[in-house]
């Protein structure tokens, strides 16, 4: 007998009016057998129960595996962003490496500090405003991912 089904006798000879006994036949309170209707609708009712339970476990790891794969693709693709943030900045604004690594993940995040001058060209202006919509972006993304990892019950 598995576990489920141990389960839901279990559940069942707590019921006042039904006991079970060793040879596992079910019986009511005043020790008479329960109809076989009884007894085939509670085992419609078990076996629904263990399909639902196992449908429900395939859609969640499904899901959860979906999630996962997208997770790695939007860290990878961020990970690209950051190594063009800095190649771009270390050339085009003369950054230090540190600098650059600093000023693209504060530019990707959002926090913008101001702390090192941006290069007056037009080119330029606009590759930082195309890498902050595509950065944001993909931040956001990944933050909804995770949340949705860890709370998969929509």
């Amino acid at each position: 007998m598995t576990a489920l089904e141990m389960s839901s006798m279990h559940r069942l000879s707590a019921q006042p009016h039904i006991a079970q006994v060793d040879s596992g036949e079910l019986f009511e309170e005043n020790n008479t057998p329960l109809a076989p209707e009884v007894i085939e609708s509670l085992t419609n009712f078990c076996s629904k129960y263990r399909e639902t339970k196992n449908e429900q476990a395939i859609y969640f790891r499904a899901r959860y595996e979906g999630i996962r794969q997208m997770t790695r693709l939007i860290l990878l693709f961020i990970a690209f962003l950051e190594v063009l943030g800095v190649t771009v900045c270390m050339r085009k604004a003369e950054y230090t490496l540190s600098q650059a690594l600093l000023f693209t993940h504060y530019t990707m995040v959002t926090t913008g500090y101001g702390n090192y001058p941006i290069p007056k060209t037009p080119a330029y202006q606009v590759y930082l405003i195309a890498y902050i919509f595509i950065g944001v972006g993909a931040v956001s993304i990944l933050v909804s991912r995770i949340e949705r990892a860890y709370f998969l019950f929509p």
